[in-house]
């Protein structure tokens, strides 16, 4: 017996309660205030710390403020703010957890709170040592950005910077 085709159904996408959204929001706000001053910070360093004897060479070749900002300021300052970002990601999980600590149903903030509350060491652990993790992790994403991006820089001895 013939079967007549089947028609392909299109799903509804999937969307999120406003709920849910809101909490994202929040502690993606709560994040971004902790991890940006710091990052802000070390850039502004990193850019105050370019020789004057560099900004005179640029003006020298007749060089645009497009081009000085490109070509100088950015790979003078990209080493520091690699290292605000070294800071930035494990400012990111404490502030996670600390939001979590405060207001929420979830998370690992809300898994040490209950396990405190019950005494539950076990779970404690479980929930700090992930967050040990993912600290790790988020440090060596960065590394390996800073790896990536700072190929060119090389020590007074010929070797690349790690």
């Amino acid at each position: 017996m013939l079967k007549a085709p089947r028609l392909a159904t299109v799903e509804k996408p999937v969307r999120l309660p406003a709920q849910k959204l809101d909490r994202i929001k929040s502690n993606l706000e709560r994040i971004f205030s902790i991890v940006f001053f710091p990052i802000l910070i070390n850039t502004v360093v990193g850019v105050r710390a370019v020789p004057d004897d560099l900004y005179d060479l640029m003006r020298s070749l007749q060089a645009g403020r497009w081009q000085i900002f490109y070509k100088l300021e950015v790979p003078s300052a990209l080493p520091v703010l690699l290292g605000g970002l070294r800071i930035g990601a494990t400012l990111a999980v404490i502030g996670a957890v600390v939001g979590e600590f405060v207001g929420s149903d979830r998370g690992l903030g809300f898994l040490i709170n209950v396990g405190r509350g019950q005494y539950d060491i076990a779970l404690v652990f479980v929930a700090v040592f992930s967050l040990v993790f993912m600290a790790l992790v988020l440090y060596g994403v960065v590394i390996l950005v800073e790896r990536r991006l700072l190929a060119w820089q090389q020590r007074a001895e010929g070797e690349i910077v790690h």
